[in-house]
């Protein structure tokens, strides 16, 4: 995509396609999603190549020493 169509991916009802042919609101949506849990979206782009989307989402806290550790149990019957 180009520099112009890159800048306004986020905006609601932003779209490329036809008029009748979607309302754009998906990455919009995402975009909402991730900030909502503190993530950020890099996006690469190279015209004629392809488009690249990458969500960075903060690290959870480190579990103290009391917190138990989950485990799974492959094969274990339940």
């Amino acid at each position: 995509m180009d520099a112009a169509t890159k800048e306004r991916i986020f905006e609601p009802f932003f779209t490329t396609r036809e008029v009748g042919v979607g309302t754009g609101l998906g990455l919009s949506v995402v975009h909402g999603i991730a900030e909502s849990f503190g993530a950020s979206i890099v996006v690469d782009s190279t015209p004629d190549l392809g488009t690249t989307f990458h969500i960075f989402f903060p690290a959870g806290p480190k579990p103290s020493a009391e917190e138990p550790v989950s485990q799974t149990h492959e094969g274990a019957n339940t």
